[in-house]
């Protein structure tokens, strides 16, 4: 007696495209955790060369003389453009909440300064408070609230030197 025995030892249509779908999802997330981790690695990227550029501007500033950071910085917070980097870092006095510029109890020799930067990321993402013009960024105070606001922000006391 001969048995005919019919394998198919083959994969239907619905199996491929069912495995196909789940390859496709997996493929999607995976792509877009990429992206993800990309735009975090750019951030970081920026992060480190801004904080380097708001110490060398500190370090600029420790090397003036008292009477002369204040002269240039008092009434006009200096703006500069970043190197490499679409933003702006911003040097201004921090005032008391009587306009005062010098620390009270110092006998006018002791003020605090603040250094804050913004800039605009490859992908379009603003990172401090501000407004982009065209293709440039320039730091403004677009919520009215009157401070410019930014996660990178150094704010340090300068002394007349005795």
């Amino acid at each position: 007696m001969v048995y005919i025995c019919k394998k198919n030892r083959g994969f239907t249509l619905v199996e491929i495209l069912f495995s196909m779908a789940i390859l496709v999802t997996l493929l999607v997330g995976v792509m877009s955790l990429l992206v993800y981790c990309m735009n975090l690695q750019d951030t970081s990227r920026n992060t480190a060369l801004v904080i380097n550029q708001m110490r060398e501007k500190l370090e600029e500033i420790k090397a003036l003389d008292f009477d002369t950071v204040i002269s240039t910085y008092q009434n006009k917070p200096f703006t500069a453009a970043l190197n490499g980097i679409n933003g702006q870092i911003r040097i201004e006095i921090i005032k008391d909440q009587f306009n005062n510029i010098y620390v009270s109890g110092s006998n006018n020799s002791l003020i605090n300064m603040r250094v804050i930067a913004g800039w605009v990321q490859r992908a379009g993402r603003t990172i401090g408070e501000g407004t982009v013009v065209g293709s440039n960024f320039t730091l403004s105070d677009t919520n009215s609230n009157g401070a410019i606001e930014s996660p990178l922000e150094l704010i340090t006391a300068v002394c007349r030197k005795q």
